[in-house]
């Protein structure tokens, strides 16, 4: 059996400003989530997966916060 370690998660989008633009607030995409997995890595590839093609053109823009504990 392996070793599974837990971790929690956040992921929000902060968009970019450019110049003359109001500022945006960040938005909360998944909010704060306990799970379990192998590591820290195969959690993030999931979260990637979970966000799905319509973030696809905005990656630069996204946090993955991930807490392991």
């Amino acid at each position: 059996m392996s070793d599974f370690k837990v971790f929690q998660t956040l992921v929000f989008h902060q968009p970019k400003v450019k110049k003359d633009e109001k500022e945006i607030e960040p938005s909360i995409i998944f909010p704060i989530e306990t799970v379990m997995a192998k590591d820290v890595s195969t959690v993030e590839r999931k979260l990637i997966r979970k966000l799905g093609q319509e973030w696809d053109d905005k990656l630069d823009e996204i946090t993955i916060v991930i807490r392991p504990f």
